[in-house]
């Protein structure tokens, strides 16, 4: 529902002043708007987790009685019920939009400025360019927004100049020459930027894609001093690393943001960031381990910076991805330790079990904690639509696999190969929305494993001539020509082993 949606959203200042706005008869006059809001404010707290149903918010707005069950509901119940939370959606919105502007000088004195020129208080507009282009001045932010901010204030400054100056054409002219100039760096920056999403896109959808003046756009900053501006430079320097793949344009691109990082806001830095990841994840898998190191360094600048944190909560993405890599790095297991400890508490309530249990999990795993490990994974079922359901899976697979410990069962079985099956199961059955790249990639992971631990428990019976040199090589070969998989590095290291085993 929206309006839970849009609830969860506000913070408990947020959540207190919207009562205050819904109180003004200026914007409500329904009591029972205030009846639904009070009751949904009370149950949208932080700790509870239990959902809202139709027969709660009925009870809220005292159209039931507190005892009242779901068979009392009828048609009136309901009509009554959609008509406020439509009214009360609306004053939500209408509330944030004016927490937007309020909370926004600048964009509150466009606003004003504008409703001047239209009112025709022309005398009135020029203190107010005054202000605004002061403050705009002072921001140190150069992203985007601030290209736009500077372009729509030159814009309004020519418009007063045509309308009371019009007679002046040394004014005008460097009215319409400073519209120029700053129409200019906000176009240039956001085609540059778009550019940028593009050829990500490109590469994701193996498609391709149209640029209006793409290659003139490149050939000119090339040349020009228009790539010194901070956020141009920027927006070029991350398009030629996107276009191409060159260690070198990562190295500059880091060099030039981290020189610039206060010049943009969080969700920008999030953006160029998540670029950089994505570059040095693909090094890595190019057997570049060097990038390791850079990728924990992109991380810890975006905690210093706080761009994780997104709608108010840690994103359990990238706080999985931050622990991943920093386990691959020597020396950081103590602050991957600290970091879950630290974070955990900034992460959705519906998912900071899970994510956590699972990042302990592999600290344990990595420590070759095994016990440790395979206790920290959830004991309840995983929900299916959990992002990292299957990687807890093979978490188990591997705990049981490098403890030695698979997993006996009272049928004779082994859990290990149960939890193989289960990730056979979930990820070929045809009605499971998973795009066909991540299918492939834990399909092969289950082939080529099975074969591995096939082989392993041949090794148990001495007299077994069935696993040799030549047989693991070429399962060896097989791993090295299966692509996408999951676990490539691990697969090869537990071949490796079993190499060193047969003589």
């Amino acid at each position: 529902m929206k309006l839970l949606k849009l609830f969860h959203t506000l913070n408990k200042s947020e959540r207190m002043e919207l009562g205050k706005w819904l109180r003004s008869p200026i914007h409500n006059n329904s009591k029972g708007v205030i009846k639904l809001y009070e009751g949904v404010k009370e149950a949208t707290r932080r700790d509870r987790v239990k959902p809202i149903s139709h027969l709660d918010m009925l009870k809220y707005i005292g159209a039931l009685p507190r005892n009242a069950n779901a068979k009392d509901i009828q048609a009136d119940h309901e009509k009554k019920l959609g008509q406020l939370i439509h009214k009360l959606t609306v004053q939500l919105k209408d509330y944030l939009i004016w927490k937007k502007v309020k909370s926004d000088d600048i964009l509150t004195n466009q606003q004003l400025m504008e409703a001047l020129l239209i009112r025709g208080m022309h005398d009135d507009i020029a203190p107010v360019i005054k202000q605004t282009k002061k403050r705009i001045n002072n921001l140190s932010y150069r992203d985007v927004l601030y290209c736009e901010r500077a372009f729509k204030l030159a814009e309004i400054e020519f418009y007063l100049n045509i309308i009371l100056r019009n007679r002046d054409t040394d004014a005008i002219g460097k009215s319409i020459q400073e519209v120029l100039d700053t129409l200019w760096a906000y176009s240039l920056s956001n085609l540059l930027r778009y550019q940028c999403a593009a050829v990500n896109l490109e590469k994701i959808l193996d498609t391709q894609l149209d640029y209006p003046l793409g290659t003139d756009t490149i050939a000119h900053l090339v040349r020009h001093s228009d790539n010194e501006q901070i956020n141009i430079g920027l927006y070029y320097k991350l398009l030629k690393l996107l276009t191409n793949q060159r260690p070198e344009d990562y190295k500059e691109l880091k060099t030039f943001l981290f020189k610039n990082l206060d010049c943009f806001e969080t969700g920008e830095i999030r953006q160029f960031f998540s670029f950089m990841i994505n570059f040095c994840t693909r090094m890595i898998k190019n057997r570049n381990p060097e990038f390791i190191p850079e990728k924990h360094e992109i991380y810890e600048k975006g905690l210093t910076s706080k761009c994780w944190v997104k709608n108010m909560f840690f994103s359990e993405f990238y706080f999985v991805h931050i622990v991943r890599n920093a386990l691959l790095l020597e020396g950081k297991r103590e602050w991957t330790a600290n970091f879950i400890n630290e974070y955990q508490s900034t992460l959705r309530p519906e998912v900071k079990d899970y994510v956590t249990s699972f990042c302990n999990a592999l600290l344990a795993y990595h420590n070759r904690q095994f016990k440790e490990a395979i206790n920290y994974l959830p004991i309840q079922e995983v929900p299916k639509d959990f992002a990292y359901f299957l990687d807890i899976k093979i978490l188990k697979i591997k705990i049981h696999y490098d403890s030695g410990d698979w997993g006996l069962l009272p049928d004779g079985g082994y859990a290990i190969l149960n939890e193989l099956e289960n990730i056979r199961h979930y990820v070929n059955r045809p009605s499971r929305e998973i795009a066909q790249n991540i299918r492939d990639q834990y399909t092969h992971f289950v082939s080529i494993f099975g074969s591995i631990f096939n082989r392993k428990r041949r090794l148990m019976y001495p007299d077994d001539t069935h696993v040799t040199q030549t047989n693991l090589q070429n399962l060896q070969d097989k791993l090295i020509n299966t692509s996408p998989i999951v676990e490539r590095k691990w697969l090869e290291e537990k071949i490796t082993e079993l190499m060193q085993e047969v003589k």
